[in-house]
């Protein structure tokens, strides 16, 4: 590397990341060569720091580390993450093991890829899975009220006991109109799982359909969060932890 692009580059890094010192950021660019990288990340370093260490930049253009900078405040690590996924998988196994035919889950794109996929590998039984894309928030923050159904599910659910996952439950608009399109298409019972649930601000009433349960992960306070598959402008999504979005970031 010259000199000139050598300076370019460290000058980026460590105006990327304002609360680590310099020495730090130096520290972790030269740990991201280390042979044993992979060992130190999943067996000694803290959660925060690996998910710093893990998305250390090869490529000058790489911006995860930024990305990290813009979050104000961690509220579920991943380990608290992973073993609320394990408890609602439980749960859910309680209620659907013996039912007959196998229910289907159906995820709720793109938010609930990261929540859908942890859960489906940790139920026990038998299951059909199947996505439906709906569009209500565009690159803001904000509803906009009005979720329309841009990706249709491919399985036949008439008859079908069906387990909707989201990743975030807060107006009720996008899940309200979700439940209303599997019940039309003719399901049996409609039940929700939403990884986080905004209550603060419900402006529809979320129900279940016919004997469908609900099932919440966290009771999540009225910030704008990100990461675990939450997005803003469809930024954050890869972030392994859920956090709040510093408020410069979106206004």
């Amino acid at each position: 590397m010259r000199r000139r692009d050598s300076s370019i580059y460290f000058g980026r890094l460590f105006n990327s990341v304002s609360r680590l010192p310099e020495y730090i950021i130096l520290l972790l660019y030269v740990f991201s060569f280390c042979p044993r990288r992979n060992f130190i990340l999943e067996q000694i370093l803290p959660t925060r720091l690996k998910c710093v260490c893990v998305c250390i930049p090869i490529n000058p253009l790489n911006s995860v580390l930024t990305m990290h900078s813009h979050i104000d405040r961690i509220l579920w690590n991943e380990d608290q993450i992973s073993r609320r996924v394990s408890e609602l998988a439980a749960e859910i196994a309680t209620d659907f093991r013996r039912c007959s035919p196998s229910p289907v889950v159906v995820g709720v794109a793109t938010g609930a890829f990261l929540f859908l996929a942890d859960l489906v590998r940790k139920l026990d039984f038998s299951i059909a899975v199947d996505l439906v894309r709906v569009e209500s928030y565009g690159s803001g923050t904000q509803s906009n009220g009005s979720p329309t159904i841009s990706f249709d599910l491919k399985l036949d659910i008439n008859g079908r006991h069906v387990i909707l996952v989201e990743d975030i439950l807060d107006t009720g608009h996008t899940l309200s109109r979700v439940i209303h399109h599997l019940k039309s298409k003719g399901a049996s019972s409609v039940s929700v799982c939403t990884f986080l649930d905004k209550p603060a601000r419900r402006k529809v009433l979320v129900s279940p359909v016919g004997e469908g349960k609900f099932y919440r992960g966290f009771e999540c306070p009225d910030y704008f969060v990100v990461g675990y598959g939450m997005d803003f402008a469809e930024l954050y999504r890869n972030l392994p932890y859920i956090g709040v979005l510093k408020p410069e970031r979106y206004k």
